[in-house]
């Protein structure tokens, strides 16, 4: 849905099911800025354990913010940031998901995945130090209430 006041068109798109039911980025033109809560956030992890969330469906989320034509990321939380930003969030959480789903697929503990899965790469990213484990114990559960482990 596209909304016009004065010079600015306001474009309204529904993300779909994922992180939540009700995610809609706003990009505004012609600044070309996306305004997006929570879905993603430029070089940030995802919200602790990811509660209540669909994580396959919130990567489908984040695959529909790339397909928006913008410029500038801002974020609800965090730094602003630019469209390359979502692909970089959307690669962290298959890295992620990858990750916790071979081990749990191994045999291993969700102690064991918080000690291996360390993701290094985003060590210099918002919230790594007290996300990191929480975002590993999320998607085990994720997995696993999914069906997608036994």
């Amino acid at each position: 849905m596209s909304m016009v006041i004065g010079n600015k068109t306001f474009e309204f798109t529904w993300l779909g099911e994922g992180h939540a039911k009700d995610m809609i980025a706003v990009v505004v033109r012609p600044e070309n800025v996306a305004f997006i809560t929570d879905v993603a956030a430029p070089k940030s992890l995802p919200f602790r354990d990811m509660p209540g969330s669909n994580i396959d469906g919130w990567i489908e989320q984040v695959r529909k913010l790339e397909t928006l034509d913008f410029e500038i990321f801002a974020p609800a939380h965090g730094s602003i940031g630019v469209e390359q930003d979502a692909t970089e969030a959307r690669i962290y959480m298959e890295k992620l998901r990858e990750q916790v789903l071979a081990g749990l697929q191994a045999g291993a503990s969700v102690d064991d995945l918080v000690a291996s899965v360390t993701l290094d790469e985003y060590a210099d990213w918002g919230q790594y130090e007290a996300w990191r484990a929480l975002n590993v114990q999320g998607m085990a559960r994720f997995l696993t209430e999914s069906g997608q482990v036994e």
